[in-house]
């Protein structure tokens, strides 16, 4: 036969929809508020700042073609002179590197009295850092004498816009009553960008 329902189980059965109905409640605001951080916290990759030396990528180095500078005979004397007219000035340049780094220079006094000068004057830095430029200065005497530099060597470094200079000489040969030697000088640059 079968139970009639007393009004206690008619409480029990409201209790425990009220459960269920609490329980749903919980999991659907826990399952919200999971679906809401996940979505409130995306997460970006993959994203770099190229560093400031990315800039000399712009830059190319590369060569000058030879400057070459055969001495000249005074037409007083038999005095061998590293410029013109008598031991003057002479100019040269501008010779340029990549369309940046430029060369500039003059080149005086005689061959062989101590007092050649080779001016070396570079410009079109912009990062020293990322930017070098190297001058090489070399020559050789004929008619007696051997070449040298009266101070340091013939290689100079540029890491900045400035002028360095080089002192040539054709030590030797000449004299009296005898013509000096001639010389030559041979400038060349090379510049690069790291």
């Amino acid at each position: 036969m079968a139970e009639t329902p007393t009004a206690d189980d008619s409480n029990e059965r409201t209790n425990d929809e009220q459960a269920v109905s609490r329980r749903a409640a919980i999991k659907a605001a826990f399952g919200g508020a999971a679906a809401a951080a996940v979505w409130t916290a995306p997460r970006i990759e993959g994203l770099s700042v190229a560093p400031d030396y990315a800039a000399a990528a712009s830059c190319s180095g590369g060569s000058i073609s030879q400057i070459t500078k055969n001495s000249n005979n005074c037409s007083v004397g038999s005095t061998e002179c590293w410029g013109n007219n008598c031991c003057g000035t002479w100019n040269f340049g501008p010779s340029n590197v990549g369309g940046k780094f430029t060369l500039n220079g003059a080149i005086s006094g005689s061959v062989n009295d101590d007092n050649g000068i080779v001016n070396l004057t570079v410009n079109g830095f912009t990062n020293s850092a990322n930017q070098a430029c190297t001058v090489n200065v070399a020559g050789n005497c004929n008619n007696g004498g051997s070449f040298r530099f009266r101070n340091g060597g013939g290689t100079f470094n540029f890491t900045s816009n400035g002028t360095q200079q080089a002192t040539p000489d054709c030590q030797g040969g000449g004299g009296y009553y005898q013509d000096d030697p001639d010389g030559q000088l041979r400038i060349n640059m090379t510049c690069v960008c790291n």
